[in-house]
């Protein structure tokens, strides 16, 4: 089936992938910095991006551990992995959300690291639906 293309004969594919690039706050992932970053090369933005959508998970995880253990300064490591790893793939809310909670660990300010951890999560969430569209449109080659 061939394609339809509008008036400058772009695809309604290549069309949809330029919106999802465009539409996308770049507090939540800035594409264009991460892209940067890795000198335009896709294939590796992609690799960067799985990993991430693989490894924040298990971070979330231990860092619901340390805290049930009040382990303040395992809590400070896991945030601040969190925070460079965010930081790496230009997700500056949830760099700024693992700062918070890296901050309160250090302060011992454990009674207010359970509703930052919460803030962490809801922000992983947006983060997660963002790449799962950003890893869709590197396969259509949106970017």
């Amino acid at each position: 089936m061939t394609p339809m293309f509008d008036s400058q004969g772009a695809s309604h594919t290549e069309i949809a992938c330029r919106q999802l690039v465009e539409q996308l706050p770049d507090e939540l992932l800035n594409l264009e910095g991460l892209r940067n970053r890795c000198m335009g090369n896709i294939q590796l933005v992609e690799r960067i991006l799985n990993k991430f959508q693989q490894r924040m998970p298990e971070e979330l995880e231990e860092l619901e551990k340390a805290l049930e253990l009040s382990d303040t300064e395992q809590i400070a490591r896991i945030a601040h992995r969190v925070k460079g790893t965010s930081a790496s793939v230009s997700a500056s809310t949830l760099q700024q959300a693992a700062t918070e909670i890296e901050d309160l660990s250090r302060a011992g300010r454990i009674t207010e690291i359970p509703v930052r951890i919460e803030q962490l999560r809801g922000e992983w969430d947006r983060c997660n639906r963002v790449v799962c569209d950003v890893i869709s449109g590197a396969e259509q080659k949106c970017f």
